[in-house]
């Protein structure tokens, strides 16, 4: 890939057998959770914050260190920049439940106002569900293998953004079950 050589050990291929599905309330919990940290990252006031979560009702969703996030009301200038990137993470998950038609090469950032718009309509659990795992799979595999290939070389090459590189592949671990 790019003339960057990539063993078995270090690429090896996804496939269903070594996978642990999310349920599609889990992904849908991901997203709201992830998406709630992703607007406060970008300067939704702790009011509206706190508003979004009790409307969309997504504090049990949230782990320890996000309801941290969520309650501080003055979080450094990092932990803001990294819950801001969280929104190539909610592109994946929207992907997977068929919400986002298309995911893009990484080559930039996704437009978070469109993604909060699909976020904010999505429907109840019941009336969502996953793609099939054939297409989560390939992704997923294409999504690790860019992951590998960006921290390969410096600067990554293709005009790879890294840091969305990065989410998409912690996105896709989560889905499969592949991030612990």
């Amino acid at each position: 890939m790019w003339g960057v050589p990539l063993t078995a050990e270090e690429a090896p291929v996804v496939t269903a057998d070594s996978v642990v599905w999310r349920s599609v309330s889990a992904v849908r919990a991901r997203i709201l959770a992830f998406s709630l940290g992703a607007l406060k990252g970008q300067g939704l006031s702790q009011a509206e914050v706190f508003a979004m979560a009790d409307a969309l009702s997504v504090w049990d969703a949230l782990t320890v260190a996000e309801t941290d996030f969520i309650l501080d009301p003055e979080p450094s200038a990092p932990e803001l920049v990294h819950a801001a990137w969280r929104f190539e993470a909610v592109n994946v998950l929207l992907w997977a439940m068929g919400s986002v038609r298309h995911l893009a090469f990484p080559d930039g950032v996704v437009d978070t106002g469109k993604l909060t718009a699909v976020v904010l309509a999505l429907g109840p659990s019941d009336s969502l569900e996953l793609r099939a795992e054939q297409e989560l799979l390939d992704a997923a595999d294409v999504a690790a293998r860019l992951h590998l290939l960006s921290r390969a070389v410096s600067p990554p090459p293709a005009g790879l953004l890294a840091g969305v590189v990065h989410e998409r592949a912690a996105a896709f671990a989560w889905l499969l079950g592949r991030d612990g």
